[in-house]
């Protein structure tokens, strides 16, 4: 029998009749050029939300003899997700002398966030710069001295010998790179920066018992300390899926408007985003 029905099928495509297979009945992908700035639009609004506190100061004791560290009081939420760091303490020898230094309670001003396209290395990326609110010092200074009666203030105050200072400046820089999502759109992090600048308002020498320091220099090496921290940080958490599936949902309403259905491709050309897809259904 299934001899008969094969030499059927080989008379009916002797007679000229046509066949429809599965490649010409499956829809024919298109291309739609977006313009970077519609990405932009879409990436901004959907950072809107992102919260970011940095803090490791506490008090005097919480949880070590002679420090005021706090761990895992950095913070950094996007959406309904919360991830929660640590940042190192700065500790700074001057002879029987010890300066320890803090980051209190920096956040970030997503209502201040930017975003604009950025062309570097050939390709069009996302560059979306988070400043961070400044009020008062962000960096607590601290001091402590070494007797033989033990560990204690220097010149009679832990808070006096040690001067605060400002980040001036401070600022996120995270530049995002458009990727193909579960058939959607969305933002890959591919690097984020922590800019600004340690100042004093002038005074950074400081002198300890005939010891001379330039607070504002050590202390800048703290904060390309703790730079490497928060980068590392954010970078991992923006990269997180349910991150990526929340940008994907934000740029879904402009791909429906344009009649993007599954997006399957992306490339770059010019100042447009080509979008290779099949068409909503």
């Amino acid at each position: 029998m299934m001899r008969w029905l094969g030499i059927g099928c080989l008379v009916v495509l002797l007679a000229g009749c046509e066949l429809v297979g599965d490649d010409e009945a499956a829809p024919r992908e298109a291309e739609t050029a977006l313009p970077m700035d519609l990405v932009v639009d879409a990436v901004q609004s959907s950072l809107r939300q992102v919260e970011l506190r940095l803090n490791n100061y506490g008090r005097r004791g919480e949880e070590r003899t002679d420090s005021w560290h706090r761990a895992d009081d950095a913070m950094l939420r996007v959406g309904t997700q919360e991830m929660r760091f640590t940042l190192p303490e700065a500790v700074q020898p001057l002879g029987p002398f010890r300066l320890l230094y803090y980051v209190q309670d920096v956040r970030a001003a997503p209502e201040r966030i930017t975003v604009a396209p950025d062309t570097a290395a050939g390709a069009e990326l996302v560059a979306v710069t988070l400043p961070f609110e400044q009020e008062g010092a962000e960096f607590k200074g601290r001091c402590l001295s070494e007797t033989i009666f033990g560990t204690r203030s220097c010149l009679g105050s832990t808070d006096d010998a040690a001067p605060d200072l400002e980040w001036d400046g401070p600022a996120l820089r995270i530049v995002l790179r458009p990727v193909v999502y579960q058939a959607g759109l969305s933002l890959e992090a591919v690097r984020v920066d922590a800019n600004g600048a340690v100042q004093a308002g002038g005074v950074c020498a400081l002198r300890l018992g005939g010891h001379d320091l330039d607070v504002c220099d050590r202390v800048s090496g703290y904060r390309d300390e703790i730079r490497s921290v928060i980068e590392e940080q954010v970078l991992t958490e923006l990269r997180r899926d349910d991150v990526q599936a929340r940008i994907a949902a934000e740029t879904r309403p402009l791909l429906d408007a344009l009649g993007i259905g599954q997006v399957v491709g992306l490339r770059v050309v010019g100042g447009e985003l080509v979008v290779q897809h099949l068409p909503a259904v």
